[in-house]
């Protein structure tokens, strides 16, 4: 989607169906990482969401990064270990 004129910054954009569908994952935190500079790791431990990076900058268990599917909110701050 050409955003040109439309985002509010450059960290902003959408990714759709047509950027996953044709790579493999193998893990869940492979369906962020087609966003550039983010990085998704396991942390230690059983029951305990990933951890993010975004362009070198933690962003905690995602509580610092806003994503949404279909304009619903997909992780809120009170979540961070969910």
């Amino acid at each position: 989607m050409d955003q040109i004129g439309l985002a509010q910054s450059a960290t902003e954009g959408v990714v759709g169906y047509d950027d996953i569908s044709t790579r493999p994952i193998g893990r869940v935190g492979e369906l962020v990482e087609v966003i550039p500079g983010m990085i998704a790791t396991q942390h230690s431990g059983t029951g305990k969401a990933n951890q993010y990076f975004m362009r070198g900058f933690n962003l905690d268990h995602g509580t610092d990064f806003a994503g949404f599917i279909d304009g619903a909110p997909v992780n809120m701050r009170s979540h961070g270990h969910g």
